[in-house]
């Protein structure tokens, strides 16, 4: 970010090239799985810890996603 002349910041980026990722993409998809398979019982804040995302993204894997 670059200061203007009256103090205020400029936040505009340079486009960035490739597809944008989000974090229900197979691979946190599989991550989540796979945790799940050793331990059923776990909250999704303990899941969201080990996958290194957040609860909420958790909770979306395993109802729309899973199926759970």
């Amino acid at each position: 970010m670059n200061a203007t002349k009256n103090g205020q910041e400029k936040t505009d980026d340079a486009p960035h090239s490739g597809a944008q990722t989000t974090v229900t993409d197979e691979c946190h998809m599989e991550q989540v799985g796979s945790v799940l398979e050793h331990t059923h019982s776990m909250s999704c804040m303990t899941v969201a810890t080990d996958v290194r995302i957040s609860p909420a993204n958790v909770y979306g894997i395993l109802t729309t996603s899973l199926g759970k």
